[in-house]
């Protein structure tokens, strides 16, 4: 069998795309279900410190950036038919001909028709990509600063938890120990 025309069918291209779409779709209510209960179980819809707020708000972000993802994939590249065929029907009508250059990218997601003339279709809403950046920026952000927030905290809890003195003990004289 050939690979080459195997590859380059419509049907598997569209099977692909859904499988991607369906995959990032569920990834992103995975994440917000995991979110979902751990606020059910803290009974606030925020953290009460800010390291943790900061790490909920980079895996919200993360979800979102999932969600827009798969919306751009699905509005963009979820045609049914070949792209030359596609393009040529968006400009010309059903009877129209024309030589077309589909392009496409997935990072920035982008999904283009170029014609001789320098028309140029772009199947990608306009919107997708600025939305992507703002929610993958927000999660890096967030996750950076929860990150920087949280690795004291833990090397304060494993140091109290070796039996040294806690920070708060030793300013009041105190010793974490019973030994004295």
């Amino acid at each position: 069998m050939n690979t080459a025309v195997l590859a380059s069918a419509p049907g598997l291209h569209f099977y692909r795309l859904t499988g991607a779409v369906l995959l990032l779709f569920a990834l992103a209510v995975l994440l917000l279900v995991l979110l979902g209960r751990r606020v059910a179980r803290r009974g606030t819809l925020w953290a009460p410190e800010f390291g943790a707020r900061c790490r909920e708000t980079a895996l919200y972000g993360l979800a979102a950036s999932f969600g827009t993802y798969g919306a751009g994939l699905l509005f963009g590249f979820m045609q049914f038919g070949d792209d030359a065929k596609v393009c040529s029907v968006t400009r010309y009508g059903l009877t129209g001909q024309g030589h077309v250059l589909p392009t496409a990218t997935f990072f920035p997601l982008s999904n283009s028709c170029y014609w001789p003339d320098g028309f140029v279709r772009e199947f990608v809403p306009v919107y997708i990509n600025p939305v992507l950046t703002f929610f993958l920026t927000t999660a890096v952000l967030a996750g950076a600063v929860g990150l920087a927030m949280w690795l004291p905290e833990r090397r304060g809890r494993a140091r109290d938890e070796d039996g040294n003195v806690a920070a708060g003990a030793a300013s009041t004289g105190a010793s974490v120990n019973s030994r004295g």
